[in-house]
């Protein structure tokens, strides 16, 4: 009696071993990518509504409201998504944003506060829809539960890519109204990872402490750290990038700060160009950035901010 109890105790023991081990086997950590914190900038300026494009705004408003109290709706998800992306036109081979028609988005953040409709799991979309919208306080706090948020938040379009850094990015653009994610941002801070320099926009944007000169200081030490005839590698230049949309939610204050963007803009750094491949060219996407903080006399030093065969591409 005794031999078949070890014996049961024995095979027990041995099968929660094998399973413990199996389990490890079957079920390997996940690796996440992270998101970029780049800002969603458009490369062309936008062309006034029409009427037909009028219209499609004012369905996809009207279809929002009308299904704002419910929690799931293939309706509200295609007005969402319509709304977060905004129009485009066809002229010719261009494709260019469309104005929204005065006061839509004003009106959508009015339902979108009123109805509370930005719940837990935030995704892509409503991070851009969001980005469009006036931070009421429904809307900022949902943001920055996302983008602070202490478990990766999964983009509906990626597995396993965190979006936690393109959610900072947009509360960074809500300025001083996401100051009361502040001090968790400036905590964050680092040049790291793309959540590290999402953070320092965060941090900037709501102008805590010494978060711009730390973010200056950050790029200087990243550049002086590769030697001017070296190519700048896709994730440094990726974080050098953030940093630098960093300076730029500082707003006027920003242009005391912009030495690291300029010595930038004399290197060359790699840039993912697919069916080619890595190439290696001029930072073309820091024109724009440099124009938005000291204005357009600011880009024209440098030749490639005007050469149409580099292209510019939104979220590069």
């Amino acid at each position: 009696m005794v031999k078949r109890l070890v014996a049961v105790v024995l095979i027990a023991t041995l099968g929660f071993a094998v399973g413990r081990i199996s389990s490890r086997v079957s079920h390997p950590k996940v690796e996440w990518e992270l998101e970029k914190a780049f800002p969603r900038w458009s490369a062309s300026p936008c062309v006034p509504a029409n009427a037909h494009e009028r219209e499609l705004f004012e369905a996809a408003v009207s279809a929002l409201e009308a299904t704002a109290p419910d929690k799931i709706s293939p309706l509200k998800i295609g007005a969402e998504k319509f709304l977060g992306r905004g129009a485009y036109r066809q002229e010719g081979k261009k494709t260019v944003p469309v104005c929204p028609p005065e006061g839509i988005y004003g009106r959508v953040s009015q339902i979108v506060t009123r109805n509370e409709t930005l719940i837990p799991r935030l995704v892509d979309y409503q991070l851009q829809l969001a980005s469009r919208l006036e931070p009421s306080q429904h809307i900022v706090e949902a943001l920055g539960n996302s983008a602070f948020n202490s478990t990766p938040q999964e983009s509906e379009y990626f597995k396993h890519r965190d979006i936690r850094p393109f959610a900072r990015t947009i509360l960074a653009g809500f300025g001083r109204h996401a100051s009361e994610f502040s001090k968790v941002a400036y905590d964050s801070m680092s040049d790291k990872d793309s959540l590290g320099t999402g953070a320092a926009q965060v941090a900037v944007a709501t102008g805590y402490r010494d978060a711009l000169p730390r973010v200056e200081a950050m790029m200087n030490d990243i550049l002086s750290s590769i030697p001017k005839d070296k190519v700048i590698p896709w994730d440094t230049r990726n974080r050098l990038y953030e940093l630098a949309y960093a300076i730029y939610f500082a707003g006027p204050d920003g242009k005391e700060h912009i030495a690291p963007i300029k010595e930038l803009m004399t290197r060359t750094v790699q840039r993912w160009a697919p069916p080619f491949g890595m190439l290696d060219l001029p930072p073309k996407p820091m024109c724009q950035v440099l124009s938005r903080i000291s204005g357009p006399d600011a880009a024209k030093p440098y030749g490639f901010c005007f050469d149409d065969r580099l292209s510019a591409v939104p979220n590069d």
